[in-house]
């Protein structure tokens, strides 16, 4: 089967040959090498194809269980549980997988929860909880979820991270009902999920399975006795992706993951990205060079940390780097050892480049004009960033970047500062919009460690400012000044109008097995186009909450209705139905009277 795939990648048997550096006379002897083979050659372009042949073969499973489970259930979802961390020798590359997976149920290892809705904005994906999590850190982590959009609900392990052995819901099930119960009971998490991820400055951040591939080949170990693989230099570049994702949250800014195939189909121009950021991209295809060089003559810019298209995407070292004029750099060729777990490159010349930054007598942040747009080259890696920030010495790292993005005018609409000023630093922002809705919402993640803060919120325009969690109106203006606490997430809307009612139409009174129905409108200055959720509680003569009747009911416009059907068996008397307006806890209280 390999070998009718690798017909479809390479024109003739002389192409293969040339590419791996072998010399077989016909296909059916063609075999790729296995590990040590490929290490002991140096050509490891035979390995990398077998690796992608296997990563296709796995995603091709995912395909065949939707489509047969599509002919008996149309529109059923094909779920995956217990994600795994990509690697060179597992075959998860979800560029791949996603778009056959309807439903996942995710670890939070490999910086997955950021990529996997790129690779398909349909899929529903479930949270994670439980574990034995106790105390402030377990809504902290729903909140985190659902700012990437893990909407799909939640999934509990295990049994005793939930209940005692006599069955009586334990302290840390405790805690996961109150947070449950913020999420569903107060509607949050259908707000959440009704609003999209801003990318506001258009950024793109490159998922390369090539450079993955390349990353563990170069020191890749095979344990015989176990089957098990081990590599420093990929353990480096999940670190790398892993501060690259950190230091932009960290910076308050949106983005996305792009997969290499996206870019060679021209992905980069088609999504309208005006940034894309390559995080060890060892190993890039002619075809993502060709794009990438269209993208920053046509006026994007492109930022990499070092050592971007050493290799091509069959992760064989290139006789001259790829991308070279790009960054305004000489062209060479580069050695096996140069890629173990390196610091940067400290035999780089410049050849039109700017070197905006030395340290140690290495050339940094090296800044070039390339057609229209502008590429820059860190010559280091963003590996140490994740312990830099869990330490809180991470400040150093967020001011290079940040003047990087100055210098090309990267500025987000909402920036968090300290009260004298200075950019706030150790706090994740996110913030979500959607198409005709002016309020836009605004998640903060402060550490899990760390004092407590007060900061000041510049926003570009002026709004009327909610604090969702605490139901408190915080006023109109372009700046606010917000109290944040130590693993306590936040969570603001920005309206464009003050929101005063909800002006509610309901029926006086009904029999039992009739329908109830209620139309809503949020009354107020600039409200009329405002997206939100109500909650609606239905309570019955005796004050019980009813809560197979409530409900968190959507709001477009500045509007929206509800219905459900009386049983049969209801109580008579009178009827209470309460609605809270989620962003700015507005309530309002009706009754009727059931006969």
């Amino acid at each position: 089967a390999m070998r009718e795939w690798l017909k479809g990648r390479y024109s003739s048997l002389k192409a293969l040959n040339n590419q791996w550096g072998t010399n077989f006379t016909k296909w059916a002897d063609v075999i790729p090498d296995d590990t040590f083979e490929a290490q002991e050659r140096g050509n490891y372009s035979s390995w990398a194809d077998h690796r992608s042949f296997m990563e296709v073969c796995w995603a091709d499973q995912f395909k065949f269980v939707k489509d047969v489970v599509n002919e008996v259930d149309p529109g059923g979802l094909v779920q995956l549980s217990g994600t795994q961390a990509t690697s060179s020798h597992n075959g998860y590359d979800y560029s791949l997988i996603n778009p056959h997976v309807g439903q996942m149920n995710p670890y939070n290892i490999d910086n997955q929860l950021e990529y996997h809705m790129t690779f398909n904005p349909d899929l529903k994906v479930s949270g994670q909880a439980g574990y034995g999590a106790l105390g402030k850190g377990v809504l902290y982590d729903y909140y985190h979820h659902l700012f990437l959009k893990e909407t799909g609900g939640s999934y509990i392990f295990w049994q005793v991270s939930s209940m005692n052995p006599d069955l009586r819901i334990c302290q840390a099930g405790k805690v996961m009902k109150e947070g449950f119960d913020e999420m569903l009971k107060r509607g949050i998490g259908r707000l959440i999920s009704s609003y999209e991820p801003e990318n506001e400055m258009k950024i793109a951040v490159h998922y390369s399975y090539p450079s993955i591939h390349a990353s563990w080949i170069v020191d890749g170990k095979i344990v015989p006795q176990t089957g098990d693989n081990d590599s420093e230099t990929l353990k480096q570049m999940n670190r790398n992706r892993d501060g690259w994702v950190k230091i932009l949250h960290d910076m308050g800014v949106g983005f996305n993951f792009i997969a290499y195939s996206n870019i060679e189909e021209g992905g980069l121009q088609a999504n309208g990205y005006k940034v894309l950021i390559l995080p060890m991209s060892y190993a890039i295809s002619d075809k993502e060079v060709e794009q990438i060089e269209k993208f920053v003559e046509q006026g994007g810019i492109l930022i990499a940390d070092a050592l971007p298209g050493v290799m091509d995407d069959h992760t064989k070292f290139r006789s001259k780097r790829a991308l070279a004029e790009v960054f305004g750099i000489k062209a060479r060729a580069y050695t096996r050892e140069e890629l173990i777990t390196p610091d940067g490159e400290e035999k780089l010349k410049t050849k039109k480049a700017e070197v905006l930054l030395k340290e140690d007598n290495k050339s940094e942040l090296l800044y070039n004009e390339y057609g229209k747009g502008s590429a820059f080259l860190l010559n280091y890696f963003m590996d140490n960033y994740p312990e830099e920030k869990a330490s809180g010495n991470s400040e150093a790292s967020l001011m290079k970047i940040r003047k990087l993005f100055e210098k090309e005018n990267l500025e987000s609409g909402i920036i968090l500062t300290k009260l004298t000023g200075e950019p706030a630093v150790g706090i994740e922002k996110y913030s979500f919009s959607e198409d005709g809705s002016s309020t836009r919402l605004l998640g903060l993640l402060p550490g899990k460690s760390g004092k407590n803060e007060e900061i000041n919120l510049h926003i570009d325009q002026s709004v009327h400012m909610y604090d969702i969690r605490n139901k408190k109106y915080l006023g109109e203006g372009k700046e606010f000044k917000i109290s944040l606490k130590t693993s306590v997430p936040e969570l603001f809307g920005l309206v464009s109008g003050k929101i005063d009612d909800i002006k509610v139409d309901a029926p006086a009174s009904i029999h039992p097995g009739e329908k109830v129905e209620l139309n809503f409108e949020m009354t107020g200055s600039g409200v009329s186009n405002l997206k939100s959720v109500v909650r609606v509680d239905v309570f019955n003569p005796d004050g019980g909450i009813m809560n197979y009747y409530s409900k968190n009911c959507d709001i477009g416009n500045g509007s929206g209705s509800y219905s459900f059907d009386l049983a049969l068996n209801e109580q008579p008397g009178t009827w209470k139905i309460r609605l809270t307006e989620v962003i700015s806890g507005v309530e309002k209280e009706v009754s009727f009277i059931v006969k």
